[in-house]
Parts: structure tokens; C-alpha cells; sequence
């Protein structure tokens, strides 16, 4: 059934609509003028739920109410009106909604009444562009429907209820679909690698519609597009850029009925940084055998750390660990020596940093357990002990210059081989009694006097210690009566043969050494080869060597008042137990 209906008034707006009508068979019944704006939300509650009514029906109010939508002033429906009984027990009370859409396009509209007879509702609206009526929902039980508008604009949704008895009432709002709108307003990130290679990056937006967001990035260098996350609902992603160099971030946000719009920021990947510093450690023994050790860098890159040392004396490297995260590590020594610690640094692209430092491990027992070997006898005139690998040395009257018998044809070869290599003589040379490769022999393996006297006889004495003395030696003519040496000087001309031991001449004088007749010294004291020259001569007992233990070092052991070498393998046997 029609029913005409004169607009007196419309005034629209985002918020609001307010409609005048008249209409003298529907409003004759309630002669004043009806504010239908939408109650708040505990009032619209309180009537939707009041328990004191029994016939009120339930409703499923949302969880939210919104109390400042549009409204009418007066509307009128194209149902007939019915004429309410003097004792009319329904009324209409209010509508309440939720949104669906943040434009309003979409929302579940109910009504608030009361009643003590079950009612049925008849919902339609009216499309205020186009003068149109339409039906929602027609003789439904239930209180609320869902209006969806066909196009942006102004709405009135209309409501009449209908009790068993016939008793009718209705109620009117104003509706209003806004435009969809969506503005992007700028990006906000925050970096998790140092180099940007990695980020938290958000858009910043305004709308009235749920968005979906679509990022990516291109890559200028390679010129590709690569999607990060597509159609979420966050305006948050986590991006990760494959290596350094320059980017477009790019972000599309679409509404719900599809309409999209996009921003874009440039992006930096800086080129991976490495640089260390220096290292730092804690001895966590006294030795340097076990010690936490670190090192300290800058850099703007995530690093990985492969942390090695290099034994010296064994010439070995070892790893201690590979590919950490941790710039500290702990060093546990498998000997006391000289090590290198090295570290290499590793960026994210592969960019590489080493850093090196010596480190030395003292002997178990320190070396103030080998001076009191030394002096645990009044026979010892002069000693000397020197670690090949450590460099650490201890004298007993290292400097003093005492007979040296037979140790003094060790400066005799260094002369010889000065000879030769200066083209003066060579091993075919004739002496008194054979060739220079015969007496050289015998004065090594037997330690015989012929050669030796023939080379003082025969090139002068004071040429040999100006030689000796030019190379930093104390010489050994500096008493006519006999030869002197130190056991400083020993050490040290025995630390020259085993450095230089790659030139064939002295890797022959060492050969020679190693089978020299005299061993009941220093390689029966210590127990392992040891390349070693003896004198004897008196009541004096001297033996200078290099012993080849898995620390090799120099000994050299000088005494008096003895007739064999039964002190000095004593004393060499004690050295090398605290070895």
C-alpha cells in the first residue's frame, strides 16, 4: 500500500539527517513532534534489556553502540497506520548499530522496544537520491537486519512493529554513506641491522575503510621488484634486503571496495664495515696457560668470529672456534710456548677483518725453578738456559769468562765457515793432516785438537777474535795460556747454529753434533737428541747443547773439580723435568 509523503525539509550531512514530513493518517495519533535521534548506549541498552517487560524479545546488541548517527525529526512509511488500542502496551525506543564498514555501507541496525505480546518487524529505507523506497526485511521476529546501501548518500531506515493484537508502532533515523577515503601520510621505520640491510618499516594512514596493505621493494641495482607481504592488514612489515646498495620501498593500501593508494621511500643498505681494534684478555692461570681473550671492533654489520692460534713450536695451527657470534673466546694452552692468537671477522656479505697477536705461556713451574738447579752446586761455575720457542733465559754467572776447554772449537767453526764462504778455503783445503772436511770431522765427533791448533797456527789467533768480536762475541784468545768462553756466549752461538740450521754448512756441524762420541752429559741427562760439543780438560767438565725436546732449548752447563759428567747429567736431567 502507498502512502504519500511530503518532504517539507532535508538537511544532510556526514553525521546527520533531519527530515520534516507530515503525513495526517500516520501521525495523527501523537500530536507532538518525535526527536528520533539515536539514544546513548546504556539508555538504548537498558531498553533493549529490560527483564520487568515479559514479553520483550532478546536482541544481540554489538559490542560497541554509537549514539550520534544520523536522525529524523518525522518520517512517515508506506504501511498503512493502524490505530493503536487505548491500552497500547509496544513502543519503540530507539535504534542502535554497529558498523560492518568504516563508511557505514554496511551495519547491523537494531531496534529497542518493549512489549508484552511477541512482535513482528517490518524494516525498509528510503534512498533519499534517488526517492526511492525499498524493503529489508519484512515480518521477521527478530529486531535487527543488516542494511546494506547500494551506493554513497543519504538513507532513512524505517522500522514499524506489529504486536498479535494489532497494536503497530514505528520508528525512524537518518543514515549517511560516506565516500571511501584513504590517505597515506608517510613511513616510519626502525632499523634492526646496523647497516639498514634489515628493518621494521609502517605506513602512516587516514580512513574510513578497512585497508589491506601490499609491500615491496626494488632492488636499483638489479632492477627487480620483489614482494615483502601481500594483502595484510598491517600497516607493519619486516623487510630484509639481500646486500648493500639502494632500494625503493613501496606500499599500496587498498580499501574495501577497491580502491588503492601507494607511497614510496627511498632506501640505503650500507656496504658492510669491519674494523678491529685490538685484543683484550683475563689470565685465568697465572702461567697464561688457560685466558679468556676478546677483541674489540667497530662495525656496521652483524659478525661472525673464527678464532685460531698458531703453535710455534710444533708450526701448527689449531682452531679453538669457528663462525661465532662472540668476540671472546677461552684460549687453553697445550704447552707452555709461544703462540699466535688470531682472529678473523666476518660481515653478513663477506666481508673479512684478521687480527693477530703474540701470546707466551710460561713453563709449569716458572723459570725460578731452573736458577736453583744451577746453584744446588758450588762445582757449577757458569751456566746458561735459553727456550727456543719462549725465548725465556736463565744464567748463573752468565757472563763470566771461564776455561772453556773443548766448547771453544764451537767459535772455531764459525770461523771455518766464514772461510769458505768467503772463498778463502774450502772443504778440499789441505792442513797438516788431511783436508779441511777431515779435521773438521774430528774435531766434532772426536773432538780432536789437530784442526783446531792449525787454524789458530795458521790464520793467527788475534784474526780469529777480531771475527769473534765483530759477530758480538767476547772472543776466546783473551787469556794466553788457555781458551775462555761465557756461558752467555755458548748460549748464543748455539742459538745462531739452530736458527740458521737451513744452510747446508751448519745443518752438517749440527748433523755432526748429534753423533759426537761424548754423550754422558746433556743427552744422558735429558733423554732425547740433543745436538751438543763437550770439553774436558783438567778437573773441568763443561757441555753446551741444544736439546730437541717438544720445547727445544739451549743448555749449557760449565763446572770444575769433577773427572766425569756425572753433575752435569744431573743437572740436565732436572732441567728437563720441569720442561
Amino acid at each position: 500500500m502507498k502512502k504519500i509523503i511530503t518532504l517539507a525539509l532535508i538537511v544532510l550531512s556526514s553525521t546527520s539527517l533531519v527530515v520534516s514530513a507530515t503525513d495526517s493518517s500516520s501521525l495523527s495519533e501523537d500530536k507532538r513532534t518525535q526527536n528520533m535521534v539515536a539514544e546513548t548506549a546504556s539508555t538504548t541498552e537498558a531498553a533493549m534489556s529490560n527483564s520487568s517487560q515479559s514479553n520483550q524479545k532478546p536482541t544481540s546488541p554489538p559490542q560497541t553502540s554509537e549514539n550520534s548517527e544520523d536522525n529524523a525529526s518525522q518520517t512517515t512509511t508506506d504501511t498503512p497506520p493502524k490505530k493503536e488500542p487505548s491500552s497500547g502496551t509496544l513502543s519503540l525506543n530507539g535504534m542502535t548499530w554497529q558498523k560492518n564498514t568504516g563508511t557505514g555501507s554496511d551495519v547491523n541496525i537494531g531496534v529497542a522496544y518493549q512489549s508484552k505480546s511477541d512482535v513482528i518487524f517490518n524494516w525498509q529505507y528510503y534512498d533519499i537520491s534517488n526517492k526511492t523506497w525499498e524493503t529489508i526485511n519484512s515480518n521477521t521476529a527478530s529486531n535487527w537486519i543488516t542494511f546494506k546501501a547500494p551506493h554513497v548518500g543519504q538513507y532513512l531506515i524505517h522500522v514499524y512493529g506489529t504486536t498479535a493484537e494489532g497494536e503497530t508502532k514505528e520508528y525512524t533515523i537518518g543514515w549517511n554513506v560516506e565516500p571511501e577515503t584513504a590517505v597515506l601520510k608517510g613511513m616510519t621505520w626502525q632499523t634492526l641491522e646496523k647497516n639498514a640491510s634489515k628493518a621494521n618499516i609502517g605506513v602512516a594512514y587516514t580512513s574510513n575503510s578497512k585497508l589491506t596493505f601490499t609491500w615491496q621493494y626494488y632492488d636499483i641495482t638489479k632492477k627487480e621488484w620483489h614482494i615483502v607481504a601481500k594483502d595484510t592488514t598491517s600497516n607493519w612489515m619486516t623487510v630484509t634486503l639481500p646486500r648493500s646498495g639502494q632500494y625503493l620501498i613501496h606500499v599500496e593500501a587498498k580499501t574495501e571496495s577497491g580502491k588503492t593508494v601507494t607511497y614510496d621511500i627511498g632506501w640505503n643498505v650500507a656496504a658492510d664495515t669491519v674494523n678491529l681494534t685490538g685484543m683484550t684478555w683475563q689470565h685465568l692461570k697465572k702461567d697464561a696457560s688457560s685466558a679468556n681473550i676478546g677483541i674489540a671492533y667497530t662495525s656496521n654489520s652483524n659478525l661472525t668470529f673464527t678464532w685460531q692460534y698458531y703453535d710455534i713450536a710444533k708450526k701448527e695451527w689449531h682452531q679453538i672456534l669457528k663462525d661465532t657470534t662472540s668476540n671472546w673466546i677461552t684460549f687453553n694452552s697445550p704447552h707452555y710456548g709461544q703462540y699466535l692468537i688470531h682472529v678473523e671477522a666476518r660481515t653478513k656479505e663477506g666481508t673479512t677483518a684478521t687480527y693477530s697477536i703474540g701470546w707466551q705461556v710460561f713453563s709449569k713451574d716458572g723459570l725460578g725453578e731452573i736458577l736453583p738447579i744451577f746453584n744446588s752446586s758450588n762445582n757449577v761455575m757458569s751456566a746458561g738456559y735459553y727456550n727456543l720457542v719462549t725465548g725465556e733465559s736463565v744464567y748463573k754467572n752468565g757472563k763470566s769468562l771461564v776455561t772453556s776447554a773443548s766448547t771453544y772449537k764451537l767459535f772455531i767453526a764459525l770461523y771455518v765457515f766464514d772461510l769458505i764462504e768467503s772463498g778463502r778455503a774450502n772443504w778440499n783445503t789441505r792442513f797438516s793432516n788431511g783436508t779441511f772436511m777431515t779435521g773438521f770431522y774430528d774435531m766434532i765427533i772426536n773432538s780432536g785438537n789437530a784442526f783446531p791448533e792449525w787454524v789458530k797456527s795458521n790464520y793467527g789467533y788475534n784474526n780469529i777474535d777480531s771475527f769473534l768480536k765483530s759477530k758480538g762475541y767476547a772472543g776466546i784468545y783473551n787469556y794466553s795460556d788457555r781458551a775462555t768462553t761465557s756461558a752467555e756466549d755458548l748460549v748464543k752461538i748455539l742459538k745462531y747454529y739452530y736458527t740458521n740450521s737451513s744452510n747446508s754448512n751448519i745443518n752438517y756441524l749440527l748433523d755432526l753434533m748429534k753423533k759426537q762420541n761424548y754423550r754422558s752429559g746433556i743427552p744422558s741427562g735429558t733423554g732425547v737428541i740433543t745436538a751438543d760439543k763437550v770439553g774436558f780438560l783438567w778437573d773441568i767438565r763443561n757441555d753446551a747443547g741444544i736439546v730437541y725436546s717438544s720445547q727445544p732449548y739451549i743448555l749449557v752447563v760449565m763446572t770444575n773439580g769433577q773427572y766425569n759428567f756425572d753433575l752435569i747429567a744431573t743437572i740436565s736431567k732436572r732441567v728437563q723435568s720441569v720442561q
